[in-house]
């Protein structure tokens, strides 16, 4: 893929034999564990054998009398790359169950039912098997102190669900990092990478947030049971009420660990927030915002230039156009040939006739009256699906990626345009992004989300999803997030250009709210770091993503430093890439600086204590 000049020199942070020698190693191991698993609720599968398994339980327990004993922990966190090493690729992991959580625009947990036991006359019935206990890291727990409005004098208080780990925890005067929640439900302690790996090296605690009005954080009176109103949304729902509630869930958990809140206090326990994607995005602002709370940041794929407004509207779908051409080249026209032919062909269709030949069922959205809308709704899904494609596409030229199934979905040549776009939509139909594997056709409303005048054609032409937590992603990008992406002549895609008149239009119809693009950074001014006093901000990209450009990819000064991952899509330095295969060089070499940069800056804040 042809780079911006700017994305050419990634830093090399470690030799590349060694790793390789390093990666050999590891594939030899046959007990080898993940070291992370993926988001939004990512997970992992461990490939401990039983007798490893037993072992590692006796050393936690081992290690957790030790730590209970010990009266003076060290507080040194300087780097040792061997060490750190050991860390990434063979420390003991805790198996997750088998589910999905992405950190993307709007996509909801999908929880299959557990299949009823089948009893059969010549059998005996099948026993059931026994749920295993919840780890630590998996149990919710409430913090109910937390405030209503943080805006007002009503001092209303509400129950904010967050997950814990303190398993390396070594006591006040080590690190508390407190991970972002974002858009979408949170069921347990994100990334391994952060809760074992980080809080390994570092004898940190982790906390896991989670974002209001997602999951069962919805501070109104009918909670999770209703919709929350328009009048609830405008008055509690903005990154400012999400802000406050994470530094006054900050300031409990510090004090129920014992640490204390005196940066001069040999007890003080930095805090280190952890984002991706827009919780990326609030764990920047939430150093910049409050210095005073937070000590430094780690925003992973955090699109900081995109709420500011700050780059062209065709950038995103450009950049995401230029990823599935390299990776299947042809792909970019192909696309768009198909496109055109498809909406020219349904044009001049019944909508019964367009919907049988194409797949999909026979329930289309009311809001979908004539041929030529289910045409256009069917170019946005093309767009969003393929931006979600993109976040996945980790590692590049991966042919399992939904990328490449995507293109050639639409490089049959000896397809017709209906064939090659009900070929794509099977693939979209089974993409992470939608889960619906094996489906006879394809609802149109897995594409919709829930409330009044919502269509398929949103708010986030990256993509919203379905249901509930959709909608309310679908209010944030109304209000306050304001995704200024379009479909250029450039682009894979038909032309359609970012409209603000049509999204105010749009938000007036779902949420009864005008859009306003620059509030935020009017108020923040993130556009501007370094002008405005900020520090300690690791940024991180992989420039397989297409939101990377509209990320911070240079350093701005010594202590605001972006790492750039050449082969990493969406927040790939916290996803768990493959279950077959050893994890790109670069993500490790990657995972290694984070941890350094994160190591130094933590010893500078103590060595300033002593």
């Amino acid at each position: 893929m042809s780079l911006p000049m700017s994305y050419q020199s990634v830093p090399q942070v470690a030799n590349h034999t060694e790793l390789a020698n390093h990666e050999t190693a590891r594939l030899q191991r046959d007990d080898s564990v993940r070291e992370y698993t993926s988001e939004p609720g990512a997970s992992f599968a461990s490939s401990l054998p039983r007798a490893a398994k037993i072992f590692l339980v006796g050393l936690a327990v081992l290690a957790f009398m030790a730590l209970a004993s010990s009266s003076s922990p060290s507080n040194s966190t300087s780097f040792n790359k061997e060490d750190l090493e050991v860390q990434l690729w063979g420390s003991s992991r805790h198996e997750l169950d088998d589910h999905k959580h992405k950190h993307k625009h709007g996509h909801k947990h999908k929880h299959e039912p557990e299949p009823e036991p089948k009893h059969h006359h010549d059998k005996k019935p099948e026993e059931k098997k026994e749920e295993k206990p919840l780890e630590e890291w998996q149990i919710p727990r409430y913090f109910n102190d937390q405030l209503v409005d943080h805006f007002s004098a009503d001092t209303t208080t509400w129950s904010n669900r967050y997950y814990i780990s303190s398993e390396y925890f070594k006591g006040p005067g080590h690190p508390l990092i407190v991970i972002m929640g974002g858009e979408g439900p949170v069921d347990e302690v994100f990334y391994p990478f952060v809760k074992d790996t980080l809080a390994g090296k570092f004898g940190a605690f982790v906390l896991q947030t989670e974002h209001r009005f997602y999951g069962t954080s919805i501070p109104t009176d009918a909670g999770a049971a209703a919709l929350p109103t328009n009048d609830e949304f405008k008055q509690l729902l903005s990154p400012d009420q999400a802000l406050k509630d994470f530094v006054r869930i900050t300031r409990h958990i510090q004090a129920e660990i014992g640490c204390s809140a005196d940066r001069t206090s040999p007890e003080y326990c930095p805090v280190i927030t952890v984002g991706a994607s827009y919780p990326g995005f609030l764990s920047a602002m939430m150093r910049f915002v409050y210095p005073e709370v937070v000590d430094m940041s780690y925003a992973s794929s955090a699109p900081l230039l995109l709420y500011a407004q700050a780059r062209s509207t065709e950038v995103y779908f450009d950049y995401v156009t230029q990823v599935a051409e390299t990776a299947s080249p042809g792909c970019a026209a192909a696309t768009k040939s198909t496109l055109l032919q498809v909406k020219q062909a349904i044009s001049g269709m019944s909508m019964h006739k367009a919907v049988k030949d194409l797949g999909i069922c026979n329930n289309i959205p009311e809001y979908i009256t004539t041929s030529e809308l289910l045409a256009e709704e069917l170019t946005m899904m093309v767009g969003f699906s393929n931006a979600d494609f993109n976040m996945d596409y980790h590692p590049p030229g991966d042919k399992n990626t939904d990328v490449i199934k995507g293109c050639h979905a639409f490089q049959q040549d000896k397809k017709t345009p209906m064939e090659r776009m009900a070929n794509w939509l099977v693939v979209k139909a089974e993409s992470g992004a939608t889960d619906h594997p094996g489906e006879p056709c394809y609802d149109l409303h897995w594409d919709i989300p829930s409330g009044p005048n919502a269509t398929i054609t949103g708010a986030d032409w990256s993509g919203m999803g379905d249901g509930d937590t959709a909608n309310t992603w679908e209010y944030q990008c109304c209000k306050d997030l304001i995704i200024e992406t379009g479909f250029g002549p450039n682009s894979m895609f038909l032309d359609r250009p970012f409209d603000l008149d049509w999204l105010t239009e749009h938000c007036q119809a779902r949420f009864q709210v005008d859009p306003q693009p620059t509030r935020m950074v009017d108020n923040w001014h993130f556009d501007k770091l370094v002008e405005h006093g900020a520090s300690h901000i690791l940024f991180t990209n992989g420039l397989q993503d297409g939101w990377s450009p509209l990320s911070f990819t240079e350093d701005l000064s010594e202590t605001i430093v972006a790492l750039n991952l050449p082969s990493g899509a969406h927040h790939s330095d916290l996803n768990e890439c493959c279950k077959d295969r050893p994890e790109e060089p670069d993500i490790v070499e990657g995972r290694i600086e984070v941890a350094r940069i994160l190591g130094e800056w933590i010893d500078e804040l103590q060595q300033q204590v002593q």
